[in-house]
């Protein structure tokens, strides 16, 4: 072993090796005799030290991860050639010996070693360090006082809550690009750091201790993402300017941040600006001059009142989210002269009653400018039936429309091209005139009042029949993803399946059998997929609301997909994404039958599974999950073979809508019981039958 180069020794169980000793044991007296190793690898080392008669003047690379190792070596040792240690997670690990002796060390990894108090001050003057990693290390308390590192890149100190002062920068550090103190006991950082003309990133989330952000006296112009969130900031020094390059600011969760300067506005690189749960933030500052690159600003939970109407200076802003800004109460008129606006969420601002106005007339309103809106978030704003401007209906850009939860009382016509209306909660809302034939997902549950929706009878059947349509369409074109297929429906308080579902069984499997040449059908559009759920009495591990569709052959089996799942959300799948809408037991008092009906289109069938040997198809519905406080069980599903001519008026469609408006009399009967004032509107409603 004179002439070994290399030792390596390794846990083959790398999934649980944290979680257990190792298995080889060493005795006291192991010794490594040559000294020519280059490479040490040993995973788990078990002894407290290395051998007394280690000679490491030819190694390289220094290993030892997961070991039980308190101090490498008693005294000094001369390794010019070591480039590398990681002693990660060492949990026992005290302290390290001198650096000294280790002039071309490049790295040294001690993530995780949770009993280290200490680095040694010769570490700070090493010419050649790149990467400091000390991750983890919850008993650090002792750092050199000042570094003069010239080649280090990565400083990683996260989670060290015991440290607390940075080192002064001396010297030229003109390597380092990272510094992570996330999570660490740090209360200021030294003016000193304005030296480091090629750092890009700085984060110091969640530093409960952290005060005060240092007064910057030059330019930093590399300095790209500073990272605050969750400190006890009060506010930013002035000289924030100074951050020429910066592109994204992140306060979120500083409760006790109050102000932004004014000067934030000069950071003309600035693209993101994140402030969300910073809940004494009570003001935001004017902007003095255009912005063209912030295309993202984030004030959910802020103690705002109302935006500067400067906000229009902000030229190239796409998001806009303001949720849960509980005491804001307008809006400028200049917001809707950010023409780039994509998304505007207003959800739970619940002193907000009407929208911006024009105010040379005070009638018209000047919404239709935000020619770029695709999607308004009104949810949860105190609304009346006058408050949103006419206009908004003539935004031809907008594809998402959410006002759950208003107090809306009509839905005009107009919105062109609109894709997605949320309407749940509205508790005034009393009509619907008009839906758009562009329109994929109408979601009106639990809203009590409603008395009129235009052309029920048709419209429902053209919209639902046209959304398998569209989505078979999209598919064919390539625009779906592989991974988000179909349609889903959910109809709370159903009675049951619908009748046109030709293959039905009790239980939670269902069987169907194809036509010879099937796969060559172009008129086989695909599966309509269809559960039963009944309430049951105690909860349960949920095992997630999901189908298998299965091929078989005698006894061969394949599985045609993964599982297509449903969750307890209804979902709308759209250009390859995916959009969660409400979950249908929201309210948490379900507790009748749930429908679940979900479309698998043709197309989506593998290639290998497109041949006659492969006729009989099986959907396994999974038979439990929990919804809100009620568990399920699935009573009886369905599978039925969707073909072109089902999608002709008058089909099957009426049978569905006739379930759905079952459905919402079975409601409307008890809720008129429990309230009769409302039962006019429920005969109404009654008579939309078909």
């Amino acid at each position: 072993m004179k002439k070994l180069r290399l030792l390596k020794v390794y846990w083959s169980d790398h999934s649980s090796f944290m979680k257990k000793e190792s298995k080889v044991l060493i005795p006291k007296d192991f010794e490594i005799p040559s000294h020519e190793l280059r490479y040490l690898y040993w995973e788990g080392y078990s002894l407290n030290y290395l051998p007394s008669n280690f000679h490491g003047e030819n190694l390289v690379e220094l290993d030892l991860r997961y070991s039980t190792i308190k101090r490498l070596w008693r005294g000094s040792k001369g390794l010019e050639k070591l480039k590398f240690i990681n002693l990660s997670h060492s949990e026992k690990l005290t302290r390290i010996s001198k650096f000294s002796g280790m002039p071309n060390l490049e790295r040294l990894n001690l993530e995780g070693c949770t009993s280290l108090r200490k680095v040694h001050s010769s570490l700070g003057v090493l010419k050649k360090f790149t990467s400091l990693q000390l991750k983890d290390c919850q008993k650090l308390e002792s750092f050199p006082s000042s570094i003069e590192l010239e080649s280090l890149e990565v400083l990683d100190i996260s989670g060290c809550s015991n440290f607390e002062k940075f080192p002064e920068i001396h010297g030229n550090m003109r390597h380092l690009r990272k510094i992570y103190l996330n999570k660490s006991g740090i209360k200021e950082l030294p003016s000193s750091i304005e030296f480091l003309e090629s750092l890009e990133m700085l984060q110091l989330a969640n530093c409960s201790n952290f005060e005060k952000f240092p007064e910057i006296q030059r330019d930093m112009n590399s300095l790209q993402w500073l990272v605050l969130g969750g400190t006890a900031i009060k506010e930013l020094p002035s000289s924030i300017h100074h951050l020429t390059g910066l592109r994204e600011l992140s306060l979120y969760r500083c409760k006790n941040l109050r102000r932004l300067p004014s000067s934030i506005c000069r950071l003309e690189f600035l693209h993101g600006i994140y402030l969300h749960g910073c809940s004494n933030l009570e003001a935001f500052p004017e902007i003095i001059k255009d912005m063209e690159n912030i295309g993202r600003l984030e004030l959910m939970g802020t103690s705002l009142k109302e935006l500067p109407p400067s906000i229009e200076h902000l030229k190239g802003l796409e998001e806009l989210d303001l949720t849960n800004c509980e005491n804001l109460v307008t809006l400028p008129s200049s917001i809707c002269n950010i023409k780039s606006l994509g998304r505007l969420v207003l959800q739970n601002c619940s002193k907000l009653q009407e929208l911006p106005k024009n105010p040379m007339t005070l009638q018209c309103s000047d919404m239709i400018g935000l020619c770029s809106l695709m999607d308004l978030n009104l949810s949860g704003c105190n609304l009346m039936g006058g408050a949103i401007p006419s206009d908004l209906w003539c935004l031809s850009s907008l594809r998402r429309l959410n006002l759950s939860g208003s107090n809306i009382r009509c839905i005009p016509s107009g919105i062109s091209q609109l894709r997605i209306l949320q309407l749940n909660h509205c508790k005034m809302l009393e009509s619907i005139t008009e839906l758009p034939s562009s329109l994929r997902v109408l979601d009106a549950h639990d809203c009590t009042r409603l008395d009129t929706l235009s052309s029920v009878s048709s419209l429902l059947r053209c919209s639902m029949f046209s959304c398998f349509k569209s989505a078979i369409q999209e598919l064919e074109h390539g625009i779906e993803s592989s991974k988000s297929i179909g349609i889903n429906i959910v109809i709370p308080g159903s009675r049951g399946i619908p009748e046109w579902i030709s293959n039905q069984e009790l239980g939670s499997e269902v069987t169907v059998e194809l036509p010879m040449n099937w796969y060559e059908d172009n008129d086989f559009l695909g599966f309509a997929l269809c559960s039963l759920y009944v309430p049951l009495d105690d909860p349960f591990e949920d095992g997630g609301l999901k189908c298998q569709l299965i091929a078989f052959h005698g006894d061969q089996f394949r599985r045609v997909d993964d599982d297509i799942w449903f969750k307890s959300s209804c979902k709308l799948y759209e250009n390859g994404g995916v959009s969660y809408l409400h979950k249908c037991c929201d309210n948490g008092d379900v507790s009748d039958c749930i429908l679940w009906v979900t479309y698998y289109p043709q197309i989506a069938i593998k290639k290998k599974h497109r041949s006659n040997q492969w006729r009989h198809f099986k959907a396994l519905f999974n038979g439990l999950y929990n919804c809100g406080r009620k568990a399920f069980k699935v009573k009886k599903c369905g599978i039925h073979l969707l073909y072109a001519q089902d999608f002709q008026p008058n089909h099957y469609s009426s049978q569905l809508l006739r379930e759905t408006a079952n459905c919402n009399i079975k409601r409307s009967r008890d809720n008129t019981e429990s309230d009769p004032a409302e039962g006019p509107s429920h005969k109404r409603l009654r008579d939309l039958q078909p």
